[in-house]
């Protein structure tokens, strides 16, 4: 099971020629939600886009949509969508990590801030060693210094 769902955002920056961060995202164990992957496929411009991006994310796990996904989904648009503007995209992204409880790789932390986005560095002491190496290289790593990597957290008192 995949540890990070990575954002459309990031994805662009691959698509078109980041070599840092489609280095970075390749040595990850990575996911791609419905949402991400459609969002993709939007943005091509061509047929041969659309095959350029599916063989891309095809080495990712795919995280579909299902019924628990979709209710929390809701829910998150329930409480959030008039307060702090939560649109349908995010709100599914949001729910993806929640129910799998993955980190989610974005550069649009403050998209995700109204779930308690925390940067993943703050939770270092739950995370195996592994982890904890790959974490201080995730949060030291210039590319992520304006939007540090996040982690989906369910909404609840400090």
């Amino acid at each position: 099971m995949a540890e990070f769902l990575v954002d459309t955002n990031v994805l662009s920056r691959i698509f078109t020629g980041d070599k840092n961060v489609k280095q970075f995202i390749e040595t990850v164990d990575a996911a791609v939600c419905t949402v991400v992957y459609a969002e993709c496929l939007q943005g091509s411009k061509s047929n041969r886009e659309k095959q350029i991006v599916e063989s891309y994310l095809s080495r990712f796990e795919s995280c579909h949509l299902t019924s628990r996904i979709s209710t929390r989904a809701i829910d998150l648009i329930r409480t959030y969508s008039n307060t702090h503007g939560l649109l349908l995209a995010d709100a599914l992204i949001a729910a993806t990590c929640l129910d799998g409880d993955l980190t989610l790789v974005t550069y649009n932390v403050n998209d995700f801030r109204s779930f308690r986005i925390s940067s993943i560095s703050s939770r270092q002491r739950e995370l195996s060693q592994e982890a904890q190496s790959l974490t201080s290289t995730l949060f030291h790593c210039p590319l992520w210094m304006n939007s540090p990597v996040a982690r989906c957290a369910p909404c609840r008192p400090e």
